[in-house]
């Protein structure tokens, strides 16, 4: 047991049951084809339906990663939607940069 653990009773506990489909995205997307990303759901859809192509880039990896991350800790949200926004900029989708 690391020296960290014997104090972990100390911190509160939080129940982080993750994130709605409605949730909004700290900041909204915007995209070359006029559509906007803005949702939780929303980005969580365009990740879903990534094609093989996209899948094994490293930042599209990143985005679907941090997205996994603010499910369980809704901290990480704004985290995922920089993520997110730099996949489509990385791949020119993103309408301003």
């Amino acid at each position: 047991m690391g020296p960290w653990r014997k104090h972990m009773h100390h911190l509160p506990i939080r129940n982080f049951s993750g994130l709605r489909s409605d949730d909004r995205l700290p900041f909204e997307i915007e995209l070359v084809n006029g559509s906007k990303v803005g949702t939780v759901g929303e980005a969580m859809n365009y990740l879903l339906k990534l094609g093989q192509e996209q899948h094994p880039k490293a930042h599209w990896h990143n985005a679907i990663r941090m997205f996994g991350n603010a499910q369980r800790e809704p901290a990480y949200l704004k985290a995922a939607t920089i993520s997110l926004r730099t996949a489509f900029a990385l791949e020119r989708l993103l309408l301003h940069m």
